[in-house]
């Protein structure tokens, strides 16, 4: 094997693979409740629960079912060496988010990532929403990870201008990946990208 492949699977080891956590793992379930303590037995409701509670290291591990959610923020960032990580719970089926918004008015994303950096979301599938700001909105934030995740059926040709329209939209940040999605049916910009 060349000294180039060799470097090549370095690379995505090192900067394509979670590094491994040391923190709690939470979990969130539609038969869930926010009062809970997160537990496998004692599951969040909300995505956003669990988000209000990670710290670096953390992950957090979502049940299948349909999440109609907004304005998901971690509480902090994970480090380079723990990154927080949202993805599907093992061997529980698909895992759909939406945006609630009704109206081009809501200017809010799904995943806001603003501020946040090493934060890795995998696995999840964003399907059939008009409105909102993105499905993952990255503003000030840096080696963040989108990876293998599913857009599908999302935008409106009704929304007037560019920054109100997008499924993944990264802004003065260095270092984000996005790799591995699919994106399905998308009106406006897939990818937004701008310093």
């Amino acid at each position: 094997m060349s000294n180039h492949v060799l470097l090549r699977l370095m690379y995505v080891f090192v900067f394509l693979v979670p590094q491994v956590s040391l923190g709690a793992t939470y979990y969130v379930s539609k038969n869930g409740y926010d009062g809970n303590d997160g537990s496998s037995s004692a599951p969040f409701l909300t995505i956003k629960k669990a988000a209000s509670v990670v710290k670096s290291g953390d992950i957090v591990q979502i049940r299948e079912g349909t999440y109609v959610e907004k304005s998901i923020t971690p509480a902090a960032s994970g480090s380079s060496n723990n990154y927080i990580c949202f993805q599907i719970a093992d061997n529980t089926g698909n895992v759909v988010l939406k945006h609630p918004a009704n109206s081009v008015d809501d200017k809010t994303p799904v995943f806001n990532l603003s501020n946040r950096s090493h934060i890795w979301i995998e696995g999840l599938r964003f399907k059939d929403f008009k409105y909102g700001l993105a499905s993952i909105y990255i503003s000030n934030g840096n080696n963040n990870v989108i990876t293998s995740n599913i857009f599908q059926n999302l935008g409106n040709a009704e929304v007037g201008y560019w920054s109100q329209n997008q499924v993944v939209g990264i802004f003065n940040g260095c270092e984000n990946v996005v790799t591995n999605n699919f994106f399905d049916r998308i009106v406006g910009d897939g990818v937004n990208v701008n310093s």
